[in-house]
């Protein structure tokens, strides 16, 4: 079985030098939202990634029981 994933997204909601949003614009989920966080502190700096996504359905995938 060949699952393709090509995915096209956009970034918004940029804040300069503490944020970004990626969305997808049309892809294999329902909902993807990619947030990149950049926090300053004493070491440098604290990358912080969230993804908040929804898939469209769930896929049965053989086990190889039966």
């Amino acid at each position: 079985m060949k699952i393709k994933r090509s995915m096209k997204d956009g970034t918004t909601h940029v804040e300069s030098h503490r944020s970004f949003i990626d969305l997808q614009a049309k892809g294999p989920y329902r909902l993807w939202r990619h947030h990149h966080g950049y926090i300053k502190n004493q070491k440098g700096v604290l990358v912080l990634d969230t993804v908040d996504y929804q898939l469209h359905s769930v896929l049965a995938i053989p086990s190889g029981h039966d």
